[in-house]
């Protein structure tokens, strides 16, 4: 009798999805609902101590975190990335980069907690991969971009 039950138990699951999916068709919403869960957010941070690998610590704390991400050396001599991580991560990730920068660091938070380049866990990026973007932090100083595929082409 039970298995009799399961199709139309799953067709009332299917369908009380489809309610629900109709009722937020504001795709805003959806976004927003991310942002609640997850913070993301691009950093640029000057260091004023050579004796540690600040890049390997910052790539510790997040995959510690549960974080996602990258980091980098930029060509100005700063500490460059993105991460995004759960609410609370995110937020004590925040702070620890905070406190690892002098005050010309910059760090802006994402509305949507979408990070730009998506590693599958919390990377160090070679010093030669093209990271920089469009606006601060770590804009391009030039208008020539690399795809995933390492081929330049000019941001439009």
């Amino acid at each position: 009798m039970t298995l009799t039950l399961l199709p139309n138990i799953l067709l009332l699951c299917i369908l009380s999805m489809l309610v629900i999916v109709s009722e937020s068709t504001d795709a805003q919403e959806v976004w927003s609902d991310k942002a609640l869960r997850y913070t993301g957010f691009r950093f640029e941070i000057r260091v004023n101590n050579e004796e540690f690998d600040f890049k390997l610590i910052l790539a510790s704390r997040a995959e510690n975190h549960f974080c996602f991400g990258w980091v980098q050396d930029s060509p100005r001599g700063t500490i460059v990335g993105e991460a995004r991580c759960k609410n609370e991560a995110g937020q004590k990730m925040i702070e620890f980069v905070s406190a690892l920068g002098t005050d010309e660091s910059n760090i802006r938070i994402y509305e949507d907690s979408l990070i730009r380049l998506h590693p599958s866990s919390f990377k160090v990026m070679p010093p030669g991969r093209n990271t920089c973007f469009r606006e601060e932090p770590h804009k391009c100083s030039h208008l020539y971009f690399q795809g995933e595929d390492g081929t330049p082409f000019q941001d439009r």
